[in-house]
């Protein structure tokens, strides 16, 4: 008992130290309440409390020796335990993100990438010196305070702990963001949601849960856009913009064959022949591509309730905004940080199957231009899902035959089989063609069509063990088959041509901005993307799934699993012979942490 009670004296004897390095991930003063701060702070305690014991733990079985071997043992755990939280402190107060693999990684493997002055490798020895004292210190405080009661100590930080909990719980289901960022800047911390316990328990209200108004706070460590957009009224150009995104099409099928529709339209736009989603998953797709940032930030982007700056500028602008979405916005849960801001926000079409609500956006989007008032201008995004379905109607004539009408991945024997699956998904990518030429017609029917920027894309691919490695679907992997996507770009100011050069997801939100709503601001403070009308050469470029994201380069993929674990895949996700050259990894951390504060 008396040893249980000691462990629990080293973990309450860690807390001073908890709270000094707490302040190096605390929210910045100047920008948070003092009740934020507050809150923080006894979140640190508590979580600090508990990680401390579980390091303490290990102590446990080098008590039973009584000689030398054992404090030292005991100052060896304790003084590792203090110099990963002081190195995790250090470097999110520089950098932004938490100690992982990939960064140890980078620091014993990255040759040059990280360098280390004389002056600050004589710091970090004084400072571990200082640590390793602590260390011997609290244990010899524990040993003379072990006579003591450390109940008190321990229930205060067991408080801490529920308090931090219960809080972060209740502000998640009210979508109040003082607390839910410390999940962002504490490291490890994994708070509790309890969403429908709130309900039953009355807390809460459906209305309030579902609610897409966000309660801002001035403390959000979401650091986007990193400035206040500023407009040249000169540079400012009278356009509509339509987005006409269709869930998983692959970048192949432009061409006469599969749409040839959009193709016959292609001729007279701008075709990005190289052209990439930002994610292999419908989340990380669509937000890329309003957002011009990484999937990394969704969470922070989703507590932070911070609408993405090209929405900004359209609504600054007085531009119309009308989503027409065939698949819900619930889930995932764009109604919470992309369209958090639009009243009356319509949430998805309600029939089923997934062409009758694709039809449904249509009708909508017919009637949202007929109730256009004169000269108001207007930013759509419609979305279709049939492709995604494998979707059209049964009277459709299909193109691609024989088909499998009712598809199951798990029963793809041999590749005539594969086959019949690939021509489903074709015929429903030709029936898709003809839903964007209704589209198309309507903005003739309605004079539209000469003053709107028309770009018709993809969220993201979709593979049918192209790579010969049983991927099929989306969201496997990162492979030109899964990520890469057509993207065509019909400018009324703009002559049509083909372009080669590497364009993402992220080029999108800074072409309308700057060609449209004239922003002065550099892209650099808004986006990881470029103009599609002046690309530039790019070493790489990011991109996320719900599990891991990914360093895509000419000829690897480096990807970087949720404990910073690296591996390396060429293009076709095969192990990939060269993992040394990593100069492009910690460019990439940064811009995964840019948006930070």
């Amino acid at each position: 008992m008396l040893k249980f009670k000691y462990i629990l004296w080293l973990s309450v004897l860690s807390l001073p130290l908890a709270l000094y390095y707490s302040s190096f991930f605390a929210p910045l003063k100047s920008e948070s309440t003092n009740l934020t701060l507050i809150f923080f702070y006894i979140a640190s305690l508590g979580h600090f409390f508990i990680y401390f014991f579980i390091i303490s733990l290990l102590i446990l079985p080098f008590l039973f020796i009584k000689n030398k071997l054992s404090i030292f043992f005991q100052i060896l755990i304790l003084s590792l335990a203090f110099v990963i939280l002081a190195i995790d402190s250090h470097l999110f107060s520089l950098y932004r993100f938490h100690l992982n693999l990939a960064m140890l990684d980078l620091f014993f493997n990255g040759g040059d990438v990280i360098e280390l002055s004389t002056s600050l490798k004589i710091r970090s020895f004084i400072e571990i010196a200082c640590l390793i004292l602590y260390a011997f210190f609290i244990i010899y405080l524990a040993k003379m305070l072990n006579k003591f009661k450390v109940r008190y100590f321990v229930l205060a930080a067991l408080f801490c702990l529920i308090f931090a909990n219960l809080n972060h719980a209740y502000s998640n289901a009210k979508n109040l963001i003082n607390t839910t960022d410390f999940i962002n800047r504490l490291p490890l911390f994994k708070p509790l949601t309890a969403n429908n316990m709130m309900l039953r328990l009355g807390l809460i209200s459906k209305d309030e849960l579902h609610n897409n108004k966000i309660s801002l706070s001035k403390s959000s460590v979401f650091d986007y856009p990193k400035e206040d957009l500023i407009f040249d009224e000169n540079k400012k150009k009278p356009l509509n913009i339509l987005l006409i995104i269709n869930d998983s099409l692959r970048f192949d099928m432009l061409n006469e064959t599969n749409m040839p529709l959009s193709y016959a339209f292609s001729k007279n736009a701008l075709v990005f022949k190289n052209h990439y989603s930002s994610s292999n998953s419908t989340r990380g797709g669509i937000f890329g591509l309003f957002y011009g940032i990484s999937p990394n930030y969704w969470h922070a982007s989703l507590n932070a309730g911070t609408i993405p700056a090209l929405l900004q500028s359209a609504y600054k602008n007085d531009y119309k905004l009308g989503v027409f979405t065939s698949a819900s916005l619930n889930k995932p849960e764009f109604y919470k940080n992309i369209f958090n801001q639009e009243n009356n926000l319509r949430f998805g079409s309600k029939p089923n199957p997934a062409y009758l609500r694709d039809e449904e956006c249509i009708s909508d989007f017919k009637e949202f231009l007929t109730n256009l008032k004169d000269n108001e201008r207007f930013f759509s995004f419609i979305f279709f899902d049939n492709i995604h379905g494998f979707s059209f109607p049964p009277d459709f004539k299909t193109p691609f035959n024989p088909y499998i009408p009712k598809p199951n991945q798990l029963n793809l024997k041999n590749d005539e089989e594969k086959t019949k699956f690939f021509n489903l998904y074709q015929n429903a990518v030709y029936y898709a063609d003809t839903n964007i030429n209704k589209l198309l017609e309507l903005l003739k029917e309605k004079n539209l069509d000469k003053n709107t920027i028309i770009i018709i894309s993809s969220d993201h691919g979709e593979e049918f063990d192209d790579n010969k490695k049983g991927f099929f679907g989306h969201n496997g992997n990162f492979t030109d088959t899964q990520i890469k996507i057509p993207l065509i770009v019909k400018h009324p100011l703009k002559q049509g041509q083909e372009i080669d050069t590497l364009s993402t997801a992220y080029d999108i939100p800074v072409t309308l901005m700057q060609e449209v709503f004239g922003v002065k601001n550099d892209p650099k403070t808004y986006s990881l993307g470029q103009n599609l009308f002046n690309l530039t050469q790019r070493e790489y470029f990011i991109a996320g799934s719900y599990l891991e994201n990914a360093i895509i380069e000419k000829d690897r993929i480096i990807l970087i699993n949720k404990l910073g674990v690296l591996s390396f895949k060429d293009i076709n996700y095969s192990n990939h012979a060269n993992t040394k050259n990593r100069q492009n990894i910690f460019k990439a951390l940064q811009d995964m942490n840019e948006f930070l504060k």
